[in-house]
């Protein structure tokens, strides 16, 4: 499995090593852990991304055509 090396200063590392004892797995398994989520968060928040303007574009086609029915319901009791 493909690895990474990661520098921290030594206050960055303190700072790992005592959340990774907080919640008691090795600051391998809690920096992993840690990305893994970060990059599921960002997949969520595209999905979020995609989907509001796919819903946004079936909206504003839902209310062009509601105006342009109104808008012609106008002119025939105007016209008529």
């Amino acid at each position: 499995m493909p690895g990474l090396t990661i520098t921290f200063t030594d206050e960055e590392l303190a700072a790992l090593r005592g959340f990774a004892r907080r919640e008691q797995v090795s600051m391998k398994a809690y920096a992993h852990d840690t990305v893994v989520g970060r990059i599921q968060q960002e997949a969520l928040r595209e999905g979020y991304r995609r989907l509001r303007a796919e819903l946004s574009a079936e909206e504003g086609q839902r209310i062009r055509a509601a105006a342009g029915a109104s808008a012609a319901r106008i002119a025939a009791e105007v016209g008529g």
